[in-house]
């Protein structure tokens, strides 16, 4: 997925590093969702590929037109990241997680 197409490679970090600076975003650090177990993780590792959504899609489409070695990879993936159903959910978990997350601060307080 995402996390893994930059946690493997520090040129692509850096690439997309350079992309946020030219659209003037603040770049958050990217989380492996699916290894998270507390939800206070969880919510922000979505809140960080919602932050760098559109510096993501740039840099994928940058990669895409290319043809280098991962273009086919990247097309995938930004099809994936495209999606009306990906941003749906995508915006569903946000939603949920952060529900989630304040019950279980009160469970941990009570």
């Amino acid at each position: 997925g995402v996390f893994s197409f930059y946690h493997y490679s520090p040129k692509q970090g850096r690439e997309l590093s350079k992309i946020a600076t030219e659209l003037d975003q603040q770049l958050a650090h990217f989380g492996d969702i699916q290894h998270i177990q507390w939800v206070a993780s969880q919510s922000r590792a979505l809140k960080a590929l919602i932050n760098n959504y559109a510096t993501t899609c740039t840099h994928f489409e940058y990669i895409a037109a290319n043809f280098t070695q991962k273009a086919s990879k990247v097309r995938g993936l930004l099809t994936r990241l495209k999606s009306p159903k990906f941003l749906t959910y995508l915006l569903f978990m946000m939603d949920f997680t952060t529900v989630i997350g304040r019950l279980s601060e009160f469970f941990q307080k009570a």
